[in-house]
């Protein structure tokens, strides 16, 4: 039994990260309608989340009942995911936390991967239900902004653009080619498919009119969430207009922003679920979170990947420049691990030092930050200029890249007498390193 509402405790496995750790902590719906979940198992350890009934907008299973008890939590902001002791202890947690329904803002039978099932589209979640009229939820898909819709398997992208169907103002990486028309796949209906954190979903309707309704629904629902967010991320948007005496200090103190010779596990960015396939270049890309690390993991002396390493000088910084070029919703990666692979690094006198900064030249010479990231990564450079403990080189390149970053960009994409420049040191030479690069007001790229 249980109802909504109705006071639980008990210690749950919460899964947290890309890679699901596994972690037990206690959890409680306390009689004022608090869902608290705690750091560990033990009831009086910290309190890691506050989170008011009221708010929490589904709670469903996430796995047909021949499988393990894991269920999902969605509130506006953030989804969570617990995994029970047993089925029933798993029931008893949803009919208390799953609110009753309000219809949603579309209702609807659509086949869920091969299953059929009655869907509400709510604020951050698509709620499954077995039967129309029952209270407990069979399963939920949880939406946040970096969920991407895609179009048929038939349907192929024209470029390595894995949601062809956000249209945000500033957003990086939509196709204004793709559309949200859906096609017909079978003679029994279309289907339309969802990214999510750690899931494809196939969604089968019946009507072309029907997968338009959804996706347009599920469209609006996805640009409503709250954007995603990092460490780095939130950093970078705290001190995007700092002065260097201000950067100098939070440097010392953020490890996150600075060089490091160690592999990162997580993108430094937010970026889109979904595989990316293959582009128009003929290169083939997975999912960007994997290639983000990968793409790191060049850059660190020593280590060697399938985009090869710092040490390889100008074939691998052409590489970067073809992936930056391929994957739309890698470029603010992209140039954010580059930014942060000069930040503090250790001598500028060995060969990979000044590769980073060939790196960001190539990158500033050909393309502009995005407007989110724009103004940090000019303040970056700002610092780098002006620190007279800096070696003339540094000051230089730093200028080098200040002066590009008010140039158009070249077409074609890469040039060679630019990259010619850039890789024989004559472009920084032309600099001096006393000299201020000022800063004129630009737009930046709008599609970088």
């Amino acid at each position: 039994g249980g109802e909504y509402g109705q006071p639980v405790k008990g210690v749950l496995i919460v899964q947290q990260g890309a890679f699901r750790s596994n972690r037990q902590q206690y959890c409680e719906l306390n009689p004022d309608h608090k869902f608290i979940i705690c750091k560990s198992a033990d009831p009086s350890s910290a309190i890691l989340h506050t989170i008011q009934l009221k708010n929490i907008l589904s709670a469903g299973t996430a796995y047909e009942e021949d499988e393990k008890p894991l269920f999902v939590v969605c509130t506006a902001d953030k989804s969570f995911s617990f995994i029970a002791p047993d089925k029933s202890t798993m029931t008893k947690w949803i009919l208390s936390l799953n609110p009753p329904s309000k219809g949603g803002t579309e209702t609807g039978w659509l086949v869920i991967n091969k299953k059929k099932r009655y869907c509400e589209l709510r604020k951050t979640a698509i709620v499954m239900f077995k039967e129309k009229d029952d209270k407990d939820p069979c399963g939920a898909i949880a939406l946040d902004s970096m969920c991407t819709v895609i179009p048929p398997q038939n349907a192929t992208p024209p470029t390595g653009s894995m949601c062809p169907l956000r249209s945000k103002p500033d957003d990086k990486f939509t196709n204004p080619s793709l559309t949200l028309a859906v096609r017909r796949m079978t003679t029994k209906g279309v289907s339309f498919s969802i990214n999510t954190a750690g899931q494809l979903w196939i969604i089968g309707c019946k009507t072309v009119t029907e997968a338009n309704r959804w996706v347009a629904a599920i469209q609006d629902t996805i640009e409503c969430c709250p954007e995603l967010t990092t460490r780095f991320d939130k950093l970078a948007t705290a001190h995007q207009n700092s002065d260097a005496f201000t950067l100098d200090e939070v440097f010392l103190d953020r490890a996150i922003l600075c060089y490091s010779d160690e592999p990162i596990d997580s993108p430094l960015t937010p970026v889109p679920y979904g595989k990316v396939g293959k582009v128009p270049s003929g290169n083939e890309y997975g999912h960007p979170y994997m290639e983000a690390l990968d793409i790191f993991r060049s850059m660190i002396p020593g280590h060697s990947g399938k985009f090869g390493s710092v040490l390889d000088g100008e074939p691998w910084i052409l590489r970067i420049l073809q992936i930056y070029v391929d994957v739309a919703a890698l470029r603010n990666e992209i140039f954010c691990q580059s930014l942060k692979q000069v930040i503090r690094i250790p001598s500028i006198h060995t060969r990979y030092a000044i590769r980073h900064w060939q790196l960001l030249a190539a990158l500033c010479a050909h393309f502009k930050p995005s407007s989110k990231y724009f103004n940090f990564v000019r303040s970056c450079l700002h610092h780098a200029a002006q620190h007279q403990d800096h070696d003339e080189i540094i000051r230089q390149c730093a200028n080098y890249c200040l002066e590009m970053l008010q140039k158009p960009s070249p077409l074609p994409a890469i040039s060679n007498d630019l990259m010619t420049e850039i890789m024989s040191g004559q472009g920084f030479a032309n600099i001096e390193a006393s000299k201020m690069v000022l800063s004129r007001v630009i737009e930046p790229d709008c599609d970088a």
